[in-house]
């Protein structure tokens, strides 16, 4: 495992490799390709991205949790749905729709993996204390919409989606006055 803490150590990195989604030649070394293809940029406090050209999500749910967690948007964030840069197979949230009345979660339909997983969703309110926690165990993505109706009208609340304990979508209802 390589580890660098720099723009140059990240540009040294061997991209033809880790994005590499063609079927492995005889004469390629297979090894390689395959413990490239697993590479991770971890950071483990903060990171400046302004050397970065685009920041590209598979979503419009991954760039709203993006942009909730960073608490911006720029126009290098965009959603980029080319499957020859993201395979698609896993599951993931693809879209979530927040309105005052409820909450619809779409997942990926074409996911290798359906479940079961333990899926979380919280919702709190971003006026007043307090927050509702939902979990399902043995949560299978067939089950795509999640649909959440709420029993009053909410005007601006937030929500975190978990898979695993994993985020999975983060973002904020807040309604247009």
């Amino acid at each position: 495992v390589e580890i660098g803490e720099d723009a140059k150590f990240l540009n040294s990195l061997p991209f033809e490799i880790i994005y590499h989604n063609l079927l492995i030649d005889q004469g390629e070394d297979k090894t390689e390709i395959k413990f490239r293809r697993h590479a991770e940029v971890i950071v483990p406090n903060s990171c400046n991205l302004d050397a970065l050209k685009w920041i590209v999500c598979r979503s419009e749910a991954e760039l709203e949790t993006l942009i909730n967690l960073l608490g911006e948007k720029t126009k290098r964030f965009k959603v980029v749905q080319d499957r020859r840069l993201f395979e698609c197979k896993w599951t993931y949230i693809t879209r979530v729709d927040l309105s005052n009345s409820r909450i619809k979660i779409y997942l990926n339909t074409d996911t290798r993996t359906p479940g079961p997983f333990d899926l979380t969703i919280e919702v709190w309110s971003l006026i007043a204390q307090g927050s509702e926690t939902k979990r399902i165990s043995d949560f299978h993505t067939t089950r795509s919409p999640i649909v959440l109706n709420f029993r009053k009208s909410q005007n601006a609340y937030g929500i975190r989606v978990e898979l695993d304990d994993h985020l999975a979508f983060q973002g904020q209802y807040r309604e247009q006055v």
